[in-house]
């Protein structure tokens, strides 16, 4: 029997393929130094974001454009893993979000 304790809702085969797609995304950022213009189209703008620290670093902000949740939303992502606040992009686990430039609730 095979324990999972990532996310009990997910499979194994949905962990492994955001995992390929976060070292994918990861791998272009090393190389490019900034996810690719079309790595941002649609993705969920945060707002009056901030960087939480409780247990592992993820965004707090408000949500704009997430199908999940109704814009306006505050909501946490899950773990942060790269950003650029000056240029307005951040990958956490398993997605890109946009924020506006240099623009946190700090």
């Amino acid at each position: 029997m095979t324990t999972v304790f990532l996310d009990d809702c997910k499979s194994l085969a949905q962990i492994a393929a955001e995992a390929r797609r976060l070292a994918d995304d990861l791998d272009r950022l090393a190389v490019d130094g900034a996810p690719a213009p079309a790595d941002l189209v649609g993705a969920p703008l945060l707002d009056g974001w901030w960087i939480g620290l409780a247990d592992r670093p993820a965004l707090r902000g408000r949500i704009v454009g997430d199908p999940a949740h109704r814009d306006g939303a505050t909501l946490k992502t899950d773990d942060l893993v790269a950003m650029d606040y000056g240029a307005g992009w951040a990958r956490t686990l398993t997605r890109w979000y946009a924020f506006n430039k240099g623009r946190s609730a700090s």
